[in-house]
Protein backbone atom coordinates (compact mmCIF):
# COMPACT_ATOMS: atom_id res chain seq x y z
CA UNK A 1 0.00 0.00 0.00
CA UNK A 2 1.43 3.30 -0.88
CA UNK A 3 2.34 5.40 2.04
CA UNK A 4 -0.18 8.43 2.59
CA UNK A 5 1.39 11.89 1.39
CA UNK A 6 0.68 15.47 3.05
CA UNK A 7 -1.40 17.71 0.90
CA UNK A 8 0.82 20.52 2.09
CA UNK A 9 4.21 18.08 -0.34
CA UNK A 10 2.01 19.73 -3.37
CA UNK A 11 2.97 23.41 -2.65
CA UNK A 12 6.11 25.06 -2.20
CA UNK A 13 6.96 26.80 0.99
CA UNK A 14 5.54 30.54 0.75
CA UNK A 15 8.49 33.46 1.46
CA UNK A 16 8.67 37.05 1.03
CA UNK A 17 10.56 37.30 -2.30
CA UNK A 18 8.07 34.68 -4.01
CA UNK A 19 5.01 36.46 -2.87
CA UNK A 20 6.54 39.78 -3.60
CA UNK A 21 7.27 38.56 -7.31
CA UNK A 22 3.48 37.67 -7.56
CA UNK A 23 2.21 40.70 -6.35
CA UNK A 24 4.28 43.23 -8.59
CA UNK A 25 3.28 41.15 -11.22
CA UNK A 26 -0.57 41.77 -10.59
CA UNK A 27 -0.24 45.34 -9.73
CA UNK A 28 1.67 45.77 -13.04
CA UNK A 29 5.37 47.36 -11.72
CA UNK A 30 7.41 48.16 -8.98
CA UNK A 31 6.06 51.62 -8.31
CA UNK A 32 2.64 50.10 -7.61
CA UNK A 33 4.12 47.65 -5.18
CA UNK A 34 6.06 50.32 -3.12
CA UNK A 35 2.66 51.76 -2.74
CA UNK A 36 1.49 49.22 -0.55
CA UNK A 37 3.81 50.35 1.99
CA UNK A 38 2.75 52.87 3.81
CA UNK A 39 3.13 55.43 6.69
CA UNK A 40 0.69 56.07 9.01
CA UNK A 41 0.61 60.45 10.81
CA UNK A 42 1.80 58.92 14.24
CA UNK A 43 5.08 57.35 11.99
CA UNK A 44 4.30 53.66 12.09
CA UNK A 45 5.21 51.96 9.03
CA UNK A 46 2.46 49.48 7.76
CA UNK A 47 3.94 46.60 5.36
CA UNK A 48 1.32 44.56 2.91
CA UNK A 49 3.26 41.91 4.54
CA UNK A 50 4.30 40.36 8.05
CA UNK A 51 5.79 37.15 8.68
CA UNK A 52 7.65 35.44 12.10
CA UNK A 53 10.45 37.77 11.32
CA UNK A 54 8.88 40.63 12.03
CA UNK A 55 7.84 39.99 15.04
CA UNK A 56 10.57 41.40 17.34
CA UNK A 57 8.95 40.75 20.95
CA UNK A 58 5.42 39.12 21.39
CA UNK A 59 3.33 40.74 23.61
CA UNK A 60 2.26 38.47 26.38
CA UNK A 61 -1.68 37.20 26.21
CA UNK A 62 -3.80 40.20 27.58
CA UNK A 63 -6.11 37.69 29.58
CA UNK A 64 -5.19 34.32 31.15
CA UNK A 65 -8.59 33.10 30.88
CA UNK A 66 -11.13 34.33 27.73
CA UNK A 67 -12.11 37.16 26.48
CA UNK A 68 -15.25 37.89 28.42
CA UNK A 69 -16.04 41.55 29.25
CA UNK A 70 -18.69 43.43 30.83
CA UNK A 71 -21.77 45.27 29.08
CA UNK A 72 -21.38 48.72 30.75
CA UNK A 73 -24.57 50.91 31.11
CA UNK A 74 -23.74 54.91 32.24
CA UNK A 75 -26.75 56.45 33.90
CA UNK A 76 -26.66 60.16 34.44
CA UNK A 77 -28.25 60.95 38.02
CA UNK A 78 -30.96 63.39 37.93
CA UNK A 79 -32.39 62.16 40.57
CA UNK A 80 -32.08 58.39 42.84
CA UNK A 81 -35.52 57.28 41.63
CA UNK A 82 -34.41 57.54 38.30
CA UNK A 83 -31.65 56.72 38.15
CA UNK A 84 -32.51 53.42 40.13
CA UNK A 85 -35.37 52.68 37.52
CA UNK A 86 -33.21 52.98 34.75
CA UNK A 87 -30.50 50.54 36.40
CA UNK A 88 -32.98 47.85 37.25
CA UNK A 89 -34.41 48.07 33.45
CA UNK A 90 -30.36 47.66 32.01
CA UNK A 91 -30.03 44.91 34.24
CA UNK A 92 -32.59 42.96 33.03
CA UNK A 93 -31.96 43.44 29.43
CA UNK A 94 -28.53 42.18 29.50
CA UNK A 95 -26.13 44.98 30.72
CA UNK A 96 -23.53 43.75 33.20
CA UNK A 97 -22.21 47.01 35.09
CA UNK A 98 -23.94 49.71 36.33
CA UNK A 99 -21.95 53.05 36.49
CA UNK A 100 -23.66 56.43 38.17
CA UNK A 101 -22.32 59.44 37.14
CA UNK A 102 -22.74 62.04 39.52
CA UNK A 103 -21.63 65.36 41.10
CA UNK A 104 -21.84 64.70 44.63
CA UNK A 105 -21.94 61.90 47.12
CA UNK A 106 -25.64 62.22 48.28
CA UNK A 107 -26.90 59.40 46.51
CA UNK A 108 -24.68 56.89 47.59
CA UNK A 109 -27.43 54.99 50.06
CA UNK A 110 -30.06 54.78 47.53
CA UNK A 111 -28.24 53.68 44.95
CA UNK A 112 -25.87 51.06 45.89
CA UNK A 113 -29.18 48.87 45.84
CA UNK A 114 -27.80 48.26 42.58
CA UNK A 115 -24.98 45.56 41.77
CA UNK A 116 -22.85 45.65 40.40
CA UNK A 117 -22.24 49.17 40.46
CA UNK A 118 -19.60 51.76 39.78
CA UNK A 119 -20.32 55.75 41.03
CA UNK A 120 -17.97 57.94 38.36
CA UNK A 121 -17.89 61.18 39.87
CA UNK A 122 -18.46 64.31 37.29
CA UNK A 123 -16.82 67.62 38.13
CA UNK A 124 -17.06 67.98 41.65
CA UNK A 125 -13.85 66.56 42.57
CA UNK A 126 -14.50 67.92 46.17
CA UNK A 127 -16.85 65.36 46.86
CA UNK A 128 -14.58 62.48 46.42
CA UNK A 129 -14.95 59.65 49.06
CA UNK A 130 -15.98 56.23 49.72
CA UNK A 131 -15.88 53.61 46.52
CA UNK A 132 -16.05 56.40 44.02
CA UNK A 133 -14.14 56.24 40.51
CA UNK A 134 -12.57 59.52 40.10
CA UNK A 135 -10.53 61.03 36.99
CA UNK A 136 -9.39 63.80 40.42
CA UNK A 137 -6.98 65.55 38.08
CA UNK A 138 -9.21 65.84 35.17
CA UNK A 139 -11.66 67.10 37.15
CA UNK A 140 -9.51 69.82 38.66
CA UNK A 141 -8.43 70.75 35.58
CA UNK A 142 -11.90 71.43 34.13
CA UNK A 143 -12.60 73.67 36.48
CA UNK A 144 -10.46 77.43 37.69
CA UNK A 145 -9.00 76.17 41.14
CA UNK A 146 -6.65 73.75 40.04
CA UNK A 147 -3.81 73.75 42.33
CA UNK A 148 -1.14 70.87 43.13
CA UNK A 149 -1.85 70.73 46.31
CA UNK A 150 -5.25 70.62 46.27
CA UNK A 151 -4.51 67.52 43.42
CA UNK A 152 -2.61 65.91 45.83
CA UNK A 153 -5.00 66.07 48.87
CA UNK A 154 -7.72 65.10 47.25
CA UNK A 155 -6.02 61.89 45.68
CA UNK A 156 -4.37 60.95 49.30
CA UNK A 157 -8.03 61.12 50.60
CA UNK A 158 -9.43 59.19 47.81
CA UNK A 159 -9.67 55.26 48.69
CA UNK A 160 -11.83 54.29 45.73
CA UNK A 161 -10.45 53.63 41.55
CA UNK A 162 -8.48 56.25 40.45
CA UNK A 163 -9.28 56.89 36.58
CA UNK A 164 -7.59 57.65 33.98
CA UNK A 165 -9.96 59.61 31.15
CA UNK A 166 -7.85 58.86 27.91
CA UNK A 167 -11.05 59.37 25.86
CA UNK A 168 -10.67 62.94 26.19
CA UNK A 169 -7.81 62.91 24.01
CA UNK A 170 -9.39 60.54 21.51
CA UNK A 171 -11.54 62.52 20.98
CA UNK A 172 -10.16 65.96 21.20
CA UNK A 173 -8.23 64.40 17.71
CA UNK A 174 -5.28 63.20 19.11
CA UNK A 175 -3.25 60.07 17.25
CA UNK A 176 -3.12 57.05 18.49
CA UNK A 177 0.66 57.55 19.82
CA UNK A 178 -0.17 60.88 21.51
CA UNK A 179 -3.05 59.38 22.76
CA UNK A 180 -1.35 56.78 24.62
CA UNK A 181 1.52 58.80 25.92
CA UNK A 182 -0.69 61.73 27.14
CA UNK A 183 -2.62 58.47 29.21
CA UNK A 184 0.63 57.57 30.48
CA UNK A 185 1.68 60.93 31.41
CA UNK A 186 -1.79 61.32 33.01
CA UNK A 187 -1.32 58.56 35.06
CA UNK A 188 1.96 58.92 36.22
CA UNK A 189 1.02 62.45 38.14
CA UNK A 190 -1.02 59.90 40.10
CA UNK A 191 1.93 57.81 41.09
CA UNK A 192 4.41 60.54 41.56
CA UNK A 193 2.72 61.61 44.74
CA UNK A 194 2.04 58.12 45.65
CA UNK A 195 -1.58 57.15 44.99
CA UNK A 196 -2.22 53.71 45.95
CA UNK A 197 -5.72 53.37 44.45
CA UNK A 198 -6.49 50.66 41.69
CA UNK A 199 -5.86 52.66 38.25
CA UNK A 200 -8.51 52.03 35.30
CA UNK A 201 -7.71 53.57 32.17
CA UNK A 202 -11.07 54.65 30.18
CA UNK A 203 -10.08 54.65 26.13
CA UNK A 204 -12.15 56.22 23.45
CA UNK A 205 -11.83 53.21 20.65
CA UNK A 206 -12.37 54.56 16.97
CA UNK A 207 -12.99 52.98 13.25
CA UNK A 208 -9.20 52.51 12.61
CA UNK A 209 -9.96 48.57 13.26
CA UNK A 210 -6.70 47.26 13.55
CA UNK A 211 -4.59 50.52 15.72
CA UNK A 212 -7.83 50.15 18.24
CA UNK A 213 -7.08 46.61 19.30
CA UNK A 214 -3.22 47.15 18.92
CA UNK A 215 -3.99 50.43 21.10
CA UNK A 216 -5.15 48.65 23.87
CA UNK A 217 -2.21 45.98 24.06
CA UNK A 218 0.34 48.40 24.24
CA UNK A 219 -1.35 50.24 26.95
CA UNK A 220 -1.12 47.08 29.10
CA UNK A 221 2.10 46.31 27.58
CA UNK A 222 3.68 50.22 28.59
CA UNK A 223 1.57 50.36 31.68
CA UNK A 224 3.26 46.86 33.00
CA UNK A 225 6.74 48.95 32.70
CA UNK A 226 5.75 51.63 34.44
CA UNK A 227 4.07 49.84 37.40
CA UNK A 228 6.92 47.92 37.66
CA UNK A 229 9.33 51.07 38.20
CA UNK A 230 6.41 51.73 41.29
CA UNK A 231 6.65 47.70 42.24
CA UNK A 232 2.58 48.28 41.61
CA UNK A 233 1.44 44.64 41.73
CA UNK A 234 -2.42 45.40 40.87
CA UNK A 235 -3.55 44.78 37.71
CA UNK A 236 -4.37 47.32 34.86
CA UNK A 237 -8.32 48.02 34.10
CA UNK A 238 -9.32 48.89 30.94
CA UNK A 239 -13.02 50.65 30.08
CA UNK A 240 -13.98 51.89 26.67
CA UNK A 241 -16.30 53.91 25.06
CA UNK A 242 -17.23 54.11 21.48
CA UNK A 243 -15.60 57.37 20.07
CA UNK A 244 -17.71 60.35 19.55
CA UNK A 245 -15.49 62.48 17.54
CA UNK A 246 -16.24 60.11 14.36
CA UNK A 247 -19.81 59.67 14.71
CA UNK A 248 -22.46 61.76 12.53
CA UNK A 249 -26.13 63.47 12.74
CA UNK A 250 -26.61 63.05 8.62
CA UNK A 251 -27.27 59.09 8.17
CA UNK A 252 -27.07 58.42 11.70
CA UNK A 253 -27.92 54.92 11.32
CA UNK A 254 -24.00 54.86 10.27
CA UNK A 255 -23.47 55.21 13.62
CA UNK A 256 -24.64 51.91 14.34
CA UNK A 257 -22.32 50.36 12.33
CA UNK A 258 -19.24 52.75 13.51
CA UNK A 259 -20.06 50.77 16.96
CA UNK A 260 -20.19 47.75 16.00
CA UNK A 261 -17.08 47.71 14.49
CA UNK A 262 -15.58 49.65 17.51
CA UNK A 263 -17.06 47.00 20.13
CA UNK A 264 -15.26 43.97 17.98
CA UNK A 265 -11.69 45.79 17.98
CA UNK A 266 -12.36 46.81 22.07
CA UNK A 267 -13.04 43.04 22.90
CA UNK A 268 -10.12 41.83 20.55
CA UNK A 269 -8.21 44.94 22.14
CA UNK A 270 -8.78 43.00 25.96
CA UNK A 271 -11.25 45.41 27.53
CA UNK A 272 -12.57 44.85 30.61
CA UNK A 273 -15.51 46.20 30.11
CA UNK A 274 -17.37 48.67 27.06
CA UNK A 275 -19.74 51.15 26.89
CA UNK A 276 -21.44 51.78 23.96
CA UNK A 277 -22.54 55.40 22.75
CA UNK A 278 -26.46 55.07 21.25
CA UNK A 279 -26.43 56.00 17.39
CA UNK A 280 -28.00 59.28 18.16
CA UNK A 281 -26.92 60.57 21.14
CA UNK A 282 -24.91 63.66 19.34
CA UNK A 283 -28.86 64.85 19.04
CA UNK A 284 -31.10 63.11 21.10
CA UNK A 285 -31.81 62.95 24.31
CA UNK A 286 -31.38 59.43 26.13
CA UNK A 287 -34.25 57.07 25.20
CA UNK A 288 -35.29 53.16 25.42
CA UNK A 289 -34.99 52.57 21.77
CA UNK A 290 -31.35 53.99 21.35
CA UNK A 291 -30.38 52.19 24.28
CA UNK A 292 -31.64 48.77 23.77
CA UNK A 293 -29.91 49.20 19.82
CA UNK A 294 -26.50 50.30 22.14
CA UNK A 295 -26.62 47.60 24.16
CA UNK A 296 -27.84 44.78 21.85
CA UNK A 297 -24.28 45.71 19.99
CA UNK A 298 -22.28 44.12 22.37
CA UNK A 299 -25.04 41.26 22.91
CA UNK A 300 -24.73 39.85 19.61
CA UNK A 301 -21.11 39.92 19.84
CA UNK A 302 -20.96 38.07 23.35
CA UNK A 303 -24.55 35.68 22.71
CA UNK A 304 -24.15 35.36 18.90
CA UNK A 305 -20.52 35.66 17.92
CA UNK A 306 -19.27 34.07 21.24
CA UNK A 307 -16.56 36.71 21.31
CA UNK A 308 -16.18 36.26 24.79
CA UNK A 309 -15.03 31.99 24.65
CA UNK A 310 -11.69 33.03 22.74
CA UNK A 311 -8.67 33.50 24.40
CA UNK A 312 -7.21 36.36 23.56
CA UNK A 313 -7.69 36.41 19.58
CA UNK A 314 -5.07 38.66 18.50
CA UNK A 315 -1.97 36.81 20.46
CA UNK A 316 0.18 35.36 17.56
CA UNK A 317 -1.09 37.73 14.93
CA UNK A 318 2.29 38.78 12.68
CA UNK A 319 0.81 42.04 11.68
CA UNK A 320 -0.98 42.84 15.00
CA UNK A 321 1.82 42.10 17.27
CA UNK A 322 4.13 44.20 15.04
CA UNK A 323 1.41 46.87 15.24
CA UNK A 324 1.38 46.69 18.89
CA UNK A 325 5.24 46.73 19.29
CA UNK A 326 5.59 49.71 16.89
CA UNK A 327 2.93 51.67 18.45
CA UNK A 328 4.24 51.05 22.03
CA UNK A 329 7.33 52.19 21.34
CA UNK A 330 6.25 55.51 19.88
CA UNK A 331 4.36 56.16 22.75
CA UNK A 332 6.99 56.02 24.83
CA UNK A 333 9.24 58.05 23.32
CA UNK A 334 6.69 60.58 23.36
CA UNK A 335 6.14 60.01 26.94
CA UNK A 336 9.50 60.40 28.11
CA UNK A 337 9.69 63.85 26.17
CA UNK A 338 6.57 64.86 28.31
CA UNK A 339 8.26 63.99 31.17
CA UNK A 340 11.27 65.79 30.08
CA UNK A 341 9.52 68.93 30.06
CA UNK A 342 7.91 68.51 33.63
CA UNK A 343 5.47 66.20 33.34
CA UNK A 344 1.62 65.78 32.19
CA UNK A 345 0.83 68.61 34.34
CA UNK A 346 3.23 70.97 33.26
CA UNK A 347 2.50 70.44 29.67
CA UNK A 348 -1.07 71.06 29.88
CA UNK A 349 -0.21 73.98 32.04
CA UNK A 350 1.85 75.56 29.47
CA UNK A 351 -0.76 74.66 26.56
CA UNK A 352 2.30 71.67 25.08
CA UNK A 353 -0.20 69.11 25.10
CA UNK A 354 -3.35 71.05 23.95
CA UNK A 355 -1.21 72.36 20.99
CA UNK A 356 0.21 68.84 19.65
CA UNK A 357 -3.56 67.39 19.61
CA UNK A 358 -4.85 70.54 18.53
CA UNK A 359 -2.04 70.51 14.81
CA UNK A 360 -2.99 66.89 15.02
CA UNK A 361 -7.01 67.42 14.99
CA UNK A 362 -6.37 70.21 11.60
CA UNK A 363 -4.52 67.75 9.75
CA UNK A 364 -7.09 65.00 9.91
CA UNK A 365 -9.96 67.52 9.26
CA UNK A 366 -8.08 68.71 6.59
CA UNK A 367 -8.17 65.29 5.09
CA UNK A 368 -11.92 65.33 5.84
CA UNK A 369 -12.59 68.20 4.02
CA UNK A 370 -10.33 67.09 1.40
CA UNK A 371 -11.79 63.75 1.04
CA UNK A 372 -8.76 61.83 1.81
CA UNK A 373 -10.17 61.08 5.28
CA UNK A 374 -13.38 59.50 4.23
CA UNK A 375 -16.80 59.93 6.53
CA UNK A 376 -19.33 57.76 5.10
CA UNK A 377 -22.73 60.02 4.61
CA UNK A 378 -20.45 63.11 4.90
CA UNK A 379 -18.03 63.41 2.43
CA UNK A 380 -18.33 59.88 0.25
CA UNK A 381 -21.99 59.05 -0.55
CA UNK A 382 -24.22 61.83 1.60
CA UNK A 383 -27.65 61.53 0.82
CA UNK A 384 -28.50 65.12 0.02
CA UNK A 385 -32.43 64.82 0.32
CA UNK A 386 -32.20 64.03 4.17
CA UNK A 387 -33.23 67.13 6.58
CA UNK A 388 -32.45 66.72 10.24
CA UNK A 389 -33.04 70.29 11.18
CA UNK A 390 -36.01 69.44 12.98
CA UNK A 391 -35.17 65.91 14.78
CA UNK A 392 -31.95 67.49 16.79
CA UNK A 393 -32.85 68.23 20.39
CA UNK A 394 -30.50 69.90 23.56
CA UNK A 395 -28.46 67.23 24.22
CA UNK A 396 -25.23 67.73 26.83
CA UNK A 397 -22.04 65.61 25.14
CA UNK A 398 -18.62 65.29 27.18
CA UNK A 399 -17.47 68.78 28.01
CA UNK A 400 -13.57 69.35 28.25
CA UNK A 401 -11.59 73.34 28.84
CA UNK A 402 -8.12 71.99 27.68
CA UNK A 403 -9.02 69.01 25.42
CA UNK A 404 -12.85 69.51 23.60
CA UNK A 405 -14.58 67.37 21.55
CA UNK A 406 -13.78 67.71 17.66
CA UNK A 407 -16.17 65.91 15.46
CA UNK A 408 -15.08 65.40 11.97
CA UNK A 409 -18.30 65.50 10.47
CA UNK A 410 -19.20 69.15 12.47
CA UNK A 411 -18.05 71.57 10.11
CA UNK A 412 -20.17 69.71 7.02
CA UNK A 413 -22.85 69.28 8.85
CA UNK A 414 -23.08 72.92 10.31
CA UNK A 415 -22.91 73.95 6.52
CA UNK A 416 -25.56 71.39 5.53
CA UNK A 417 -28.06 72.49 8.74
CA UNK A 418 -27.77 76.10 7.67
CA UNK A 419 -29.31 75.31 4.30
CA UNK A 420 -32.26 73.34 4.56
Amino acid sequence: MAQSQSIYDAFEPADFEAWKQRVIKEVKGEEAFEALYKTTAEGVEIKPYYTLEDLEVEIPAIKTSNQAWKIQERIQVNTTEQALKQAKEALQKGADEIVFEIDSVEANTILSQIQPFVFRLNQNAKAVAGSFQADILSNLFNTDSFTLDEFEKLVKKHTGTIEVNAAQYHNAGANTCTEIACALAHANEYLNIGANAPVLFNAAIGSDYFFEIAKLRAIRKLWSVIANEYAIKTTLTITAETALNNKTIYDYNNNILRASTETMATVIGGCDSLFVYPYDVLFKQPNDFSNRIARNIQLVAKKESYLDKVNDAAHGSYYIENLSNEIANKSWELFQNIEAKGGYIACVESGYLQDIIAKQAAATQQQVDNGDHVVLGVNKYPNKNEVMKGEIEDVQLPQNKHFPLRRWAEKAEKERLENE
